[in-house]
Parts: C-alpha cells; sequence; structure tokens
C-alpha cells in the first residue's frame, strides 16, 4: 500500500459484500466506517425497506444523495454505498472527489446465493430474484467499472482475501 487515500469508497451490486468488506478494511485502515444504507434508516427512523414501500424509490435517493453531500466534508471514511447509488450521476460525482472508488464484483450466483435469505432489499423481494439480478446486474456492471480505480472480484475469496487485496492496490 502506497500513501492512505483520503476515502476509501466501496461500490457494487447488493450482496457484493461492501458493508462486510467495509468494517474490515476500516479497522485495517484505522478509518471509521460508513455504510450509506445505514445512514439514511437513522436519519430517517425507518429501515429501507420502509422507506421504499413508503415513500417510494426517489425519496430514498434524494436522501442518499444527502448523506453523500454530509460525507463529501471527511476524511479517513470507509464509506459503503448502496448497491443503486449508481444510477445517482450527482452521487457518483461526488464520490468520484472524494477518494479511491473500489468495486466489489461478483456474479449473478454469487449475489444470488448471498441474498436467498435477505428480505431487506426491497428490489429483490420478488418471485423472479434471479431473473432480477441478471438483468439489473447486466444494465449496471459497465458502469460500476467505469466508476472505479480498482475492480475486485469477490466470488471465492473471504472478507479478509478481498481486504488484502483493496490494501495490496490502494
Amino acid at each position: 500500500m502506497g500513501r492512505k487515500p483520503k476515502n476509501v469508497i466501496l461500490l457494487g451490486f447488493m450482496g457484493s459484500g461492501k458493508s462486510t468488506v467495509g468494517r474490515l478494511l476500516s479497522r485495517k485502515l484505522g478509518f471509521h466506517f460508513v455504510d450509506i444504507d445505514k445512514q439514511v434508516e437513522k436519519n430517517n427512523d425507518s429501515t429501507v425497506e420502509e422507506i421504499f414501500n413508503e415513500k417510494g424509490q426517489e425519496f430514498f435517493q434524494k436522501e442518499e444523495h444527502l448523506v453523500v453531500q454530509d460525507l463529501s466534508k471527511m476524511k479517513a471514511r470507509v464509506i459503503a454505498t448502496g448497491g443503486g447509488i449508481i444510477e445517482s450521476a450527482d452521487s457518483m460525482k461526488l464520490l468520484l472527489k472524494m477518494g479511491v472508488t473500489v468495486y466489489l464484483k461478483a456474479t449473478v450466483q454469487e449475489i444470488y446465493s448471498r441474498t436467498t435469505n435477505s428480505r431487506t432489499r426491497p428490489l429483490l423481494n420478488v418471485e423472479n430474484r434471479r431473473e432480477v439480478i441478471e438483468q439489473m446486474l447486466s444494465e449496471q456492471d459497465k458502469k460500476f467499472e467505469e466508476y472505479s480505480d480498482i475492480v475486485i472480484y469477490t466470488d471465492d475469496r473471504s472478507v479478509l482475501e478481498i481486504c488484502e487485496v483493496i490494501l495490496e492496490n490502494l
């Protein structure tokens, strides 16, 4: 690892491991960990699922952007973004200025396996979850790669291994 970056921003599809990797990576770097979804939940005293169901995806994205704006003034953070943040050009523009962006890339099968028992992902609470994952990932993968300074393949790697690869590439 060279010089520590100002911040490390973790990007990736739902279930790619951003929060789990982010917690360990922050400890290894001596940075604070921020999960944008959790911060939106805290700011609204509601879960992501409740916000989506009661106020809609557009409201959630606005709240997500407010969190990104607050974080843009901070340093020494590992930031786990929400899986859909890639759809917000304004949020991505800010995130790109904030530090090193890392795409935690996983296959459809891996994401499907990781999210099988999750009921906290409103966009995946559907009967045809695998098809939805395939469709969304095919639309978002190229964007994630374009916005990322580092791309890490996470299939068949432990959280520790993923953190080590990130640290080697900073």
